[in-house]
């Protein structure tokens, strides 16, 4: 299901698909809160060079999330829907990325 990618990400491949919220499956959520963050919150991807917190939705479809389109246009992703890479963050590195994404510092992170 989820790749090791490196000791900061898990790689896993998704529909990606343009809405108002970040949200993926509700599944596939709960997976990822309970087995690869020990039930800690927020979930964090990066897809291209941009992390973003996801929720849960049972109205996902499975390996599909649902994007802003603010972080689809800034992406300029070549076709939606199309299956992309997609990284999740290893909770040891969340918590990295929430502690240094305070102002002034701006890295690119939408919805933190």
């Amino acid at each position: 299901m989820f790749q090791n990618f490196s000791k900061s990400y898990y790689l896993k491949p998704y529909w990606i698909l343009q809405n108002n919220n970040n949200k993926i499956n509700n599944t596939e959520y709960n997976f990822i809160r309970h087995k690869l963050y020990n039930n800690a919150e927020p979930v964090v991807m990066k897809l291209g060079k941009i992390h973003f917190k996801v929720k849960g939705d049972s109205n996902i479809p499975l390996n599909t999330i649902q994007l802003s389109s603010k972080i689809v246009s800034s992406l300029s992703l070549k076709r939606i829907p199309q299956k992309y890479p997609v990284f999740i963050a290893k909770p040891e590195f969340t918590k990295q990325i929430l502690k240094f994404n305070k102002p002034p510092v701006k890295t690119g992170i939408e919805n933190i």
